[in-house]
Order: C-alpha cells, then structure tokens, then sequence
C-alpha cells in the first residue's frame, strides 16, 4: 500500500507565496522588476493636468450642434513632446505594469521651473496620465498611493525642472468575497 505524502505548508516550502501567477515570473524574465523592486524614471519637465480650462467649440456631427471639448493644457502638451521620448528610451520594449493583481505606490519629486511652483494634485494627475501614456503603467487608475510626493520650487534647488519618478509594485489580494 502507497503511503501518502504530508503536503508542505507555506512555512516549509521555498516557493513564493501569494497569488503570484506563472505570468508575473514571465514578466520577471523579461525585464520588469519583480513585485516590491523599485523602478525609477527620470524626464524633464513637470507634467500638470492633462485638460486646461480652455475650451473649444466643435461641431458635432451625431448631435447635430456645437459643443464644447476641453483642450489639453499647454504644459502636458509640452511635457508630451519633452519627456515622452526620454520615458520611452528609459523604458524600452517592456510590458506595462500594475493591473489586477497589482498596485502601484508611486513617489515623485517634482523639481519646478523658474515662475509659478505647480500644486502637487496636479502634477501627480500630469505624471499618471504621462506614464499611462507611455505604456509604463496600464492605467493611473492602478496607481494605490503618492506617498513622499513633493514639489521642490525652483529657488531651493537651481536646476533645469525634472521630475523623478520611483514605482513600487505591490500585490493586491482584493476584497474577500460572500460565500
């Protein structure tokens, strides 16, 4: 008769615990750090929100009258022409990140230009919305906490403006559900 094999717990295994998939160790192969690894990106300029106050008075065809459609901000439209490319050198090939089993503490520091300092809710929702763009992360929507996030003005550190990202995968069990 074949004897039964006592089944390792957690405590006694060596392999990863959590809901780790196969496809997070693909990721890893890849060259996306693995989950609590920081990733750290550097571009110039200081992205702020992506939608101005402006706006501009399109007709639309499906509702048969004028409307009004928010326009882009001229910094994140700068920012976009500046920093993108230099996110994407700094980036490469690689997948984007952060997802369902996955969240994303991010901590920026924004080093502002000469004039007017940014307020830092802007300047967190500017480099959210640059980063989705960039396909560094899937969606800002990812993005857990903007924990250590400041804005340094200009006087104190008299550099070209920059901005210094560093993401922090986190995995993200989720609510338990009713049974």
């Amino acid at each position: 008769m074949a004897t039964k094999r006592k089944k390792k717990t957690t405590e006694e295994s060596h392999e990863p615990t959590g809901s780790l998939t196969t496809d997070h160790w693909d990721r890893q192969l890849i060259g996306v750090n693995p989950v609590g690894d920081p990733i750290h990106l550097v571009y110039p300029r200081v992205a702020l929100k992506k939608n101005s106050r402006d706006v501009r008075i399109v007709f639309s065809k499906k509702r048969k009258r004028n409307i009004a459609v928010p326009c882009q901000s001229k910094s994140y439209t700068l920012a976009l022409k500046h920093s993108m490319p230099e996110i994407l050198k700094q980036w490469g090939e690689r997948e984007p990140i952060g997802g369902a089993h996955e969240r994303l503490d991010i901590t920026a520091i924004y080093y502002a230009g000469p004039g007017v300092e940014p307020d830092l809710d802007g300047a967190c929702v500017g480099c959210g919305d640059l980063l989705a763009k960039a396909g560094v992360i899937y969606n800002d929507r990812f993005i857990h906490s903007w924990d250590g996030s400041r804005v340094i003005p200009h006087y104190v550190h008299q550099q070209e403006p920059h901005t210094e990202v560093t993401i922090v995968r986190r995995e993200y069990i989720g609510p338990k559900r009713k049974r």
